[in-house]
């Protein structure tokens, strides 16, 4: 599995390159020697952002895997410190184990211990043992997984090295490539016409560029207010679901008017119904006459005493009576009915696609150059790209896009820059300038702002080129450089 991905990446990339991209047969016969000119300039610009590709994809690919070799190490370093901790837990265990052995002593050299308490010495050892065991287990799989990531290290390592081989490669072809178009450009330009009609059609190609920003733009407006009428459709159905829950009520019961009345002596109440109720019957005393209604209870009377033999009188204590127990109706309130589930939230409308690129603007490169779509793509420190990388030979005159104050600065990065505050509004950046021409001034469109080097962080002679409308956010430049006729 060793370079087994950067080694296909480099075969693909070189077989693409010997290749070449294919074009349509040779025009009709009625061609004339401007338009085959031009065509042949068009082909030759093709073949040359073929190879720009293939090699910042390789450049790509290495800041990728070097962004990998940083979190290997770092996962790696985690594993030794485990790794670590852990030996020196085992050394204790060689240790302990030594002295375990020796647990129950010699009698003749050691006092004679007693049978329990050479069998707690004993289990305390083996305590002792088994939790070392564990932590010898521990060890072996934290050694293991050290040795596992090294063998990764081992192997993207080698990864790198083939893509950097892949990238002087891939970067002398591209240059080259470069050399070939200058060449072509310089011997077919010589006619006028060649170069009118080489303009015309990158006129067409930049209007077809702003046809199809406008359609994307009404396609992704379609879709905003679609997003937008969805979303309301689902709020009102939730405000009706709200409504519909809170009017939903259960009619409550019929007020209950069942009295109750507890008879004396048991346990079970006699219930009666209003609005007629009953006396409630009550237990009969030996000597009272039945009655239907509860006697009014009167004192209790002891007759005087005599010389007769005593007779005790009835005792006339009524018994308790039970006034009867009425319940309240119970009032039930209305069950409450949970509102139901707030609607998910609505997708985020798709993003607004870039504006259509501006009219007039001039190509920031003034000869051959070639270049790639690299906008997104990842590089070193975790950045992304957020430019048009075009490659020229050093010294190849760069130029404003439009009129503005370009401030000539120099940063860690790129080297030397231009930050070109345009007068339609927009910001451009230049990067990795060999020299400045002049110092920071208002140009006009085309007015020479330096020549095409290698300073910054990159070891071959580019221009890195960024548009920033409005002077916020970048956006992916290509269709600007493209329509710009570079």
């Amino acid at each position: 599995m060793r370079r087994r991905y950067t080694t296909l990446f480099g075969a693909l990339a070189m077989t693409a390159l010997a290749v070449g991209p294919s074009f349509p047969a040779a025009a009709a016969s009625d061609e004339s020697p401007a338009e085959r000119a031009a065509r042949e300039i068009e082909e030759a610009q093709l073949r040359a952002n073929d190879a720009a590709t293939a090699f910042f994809d390789a450049e790509s690919q290495i800041d990728t895997l070097e962004l990998e070799a940083v979190e290997l190490q770092g996962e790696r370093d985690v594993l030794v410190g485990r790794v670590d901790r852990l030996r020196s837990g085992v050394e204790r265990l060689a240790v302990d184990r030594f002295v375990a052995a020796g647990t129950s002593g010699i009698p003749l050299l050691t006092d004679v211990k007693g049978p329990s308490e050479q069998r707690q010495a004993d289990q305390f050892a083996s305590v002792a043992l088994d939790t070392s065991s564990v932590d010898l287990d521990e060890y072996e799989e934290a050694q293991q997984a050290l040795d596992d990531k090294d063998e990764e290290i081992a192997d993207q390592t080698g990864e790198l090295e083939d893509a950097k081989d892949t990238y002087v490669v891939l970067k002398d072809e591209a240059l080259a490539e470069v050399e070939r178009l200058e060449e072509v450009e310089t011997e077919r330009l010589k006619d006028e016409a060649v170069q009118r009609e080489l303009d015309r059609r990158r006129e067409e190609e930049r209007q077809r560029l702003v046809d199809a920003a406008a359609r994307a733009e009404r396609q992704a407006a379609a879709e905003r207010a679609a997003a937008k009428r969805a979303a309301a459709e689902r709020e009102a159905a939730a405000e009706r679901a709200v409504a519909s829950a809170s009017t939903t009520t259960t009619q409550p019961p019929a007020p209950d008017t069942t009295a109750t009345t507890r008879v004396p002596g048991t346990t079970e109440p006699t219930a009666t119904h209003s609005p007629h109720p009953t006396s409630p019957p009550v237990a009969r005393v030996a000597g009272d006459p039945a009655t239907t209604s509860p006697p009014t209870a009167s004192p209790q009377t002891t007759s005087p005493q005599t010389t007769s033999p005593p007779t005790a009188s009835p005792q006339t204590t009524s018994p308790p009576t039970a006034s009867p127990q009425t319940t309240s109706p119970q009032t039930t309130s209305p069950p409450t009915t949970a509102p139901p589930p707030p609607p998910p939230p609505p997708p985020p409308p798709p993003p607004p696609p870039p504006p259509p690129p501006s009219a007039g603007l001039v190509c920031p490169v003034q000869g051959a150059s070639s270049y790639a779509d690299t906008y997104g793509a990842p590089r070193s420190g975790g950045r992304s790209h957020e430019g048009v990388d075009m490659l020229a030979s050093t010294g190849t005159t760069l130029v404003a896009v439009t009129s503005g104050y370009a401030e000539l600065a120099q940063n860690g990065l790129g080297g030397n820059v231009v930050r070109l505050s345009g007068d339609n509004g927009d910001y451009y950046y230049y990067a990795h300038l060999d020299s400045f021409a002049g110092s920071s001034r208002n140009v006009s469109a085309g007015e020479v702002v330096g020549y095409m080097g290698s300073t910054g962080n990159t070891d071959v002679s580019h221009l890195h080129f960024e548009v920033h409308p409005g002077g916020g956010p970048a956006i992916n430049p290509t269709p600007t450089v493209r329509a710009a006729g570079c």
